[in-house]
């Protein structure tokens, strides 16, 4: 996912801002889980799963917007683009 998140703001850095910052809450999403069972936890702290949480759909709809007129243009080939299907796996 980190790889087509990069792939994506290198093809169009002027667009795909949204991408980078994905990569960057999904690193940090990773790094506060293994705090927490490094800390002997469970699971997360609610008010930082919650925090996670929003940011994620808010970068997820930042991408989808970015790429609606990929989504609603007719399409030469069967295959989606890419932009679009990265945005809508996260």
């Amino acid at each position: 996912m980190l790889r087509d998140l990069q792939d994506l703001y290198d093809f169009e850095p002027d667009k795909q801002d949204w991408a980078v910052q994905m990569a960057c809450l999904l690193i940090e999403a990773r790094d506060a889980a293994a705090a927490a069972r490094q800390a002997g936890q469970p699971a997360l702290d609610g008010a930082v799963l919650d925090n996670l949480t929003t940011r994620y759909r808010a970068l997820a709809t930042a991408g989808l917007t970015a790429n609606l007129y990929r989504q609603t243009r007719p399409r030469r080939t069967p295959a989606a683009s890419p932009a679009g299907s990265s945005a809508s796996r996260t």
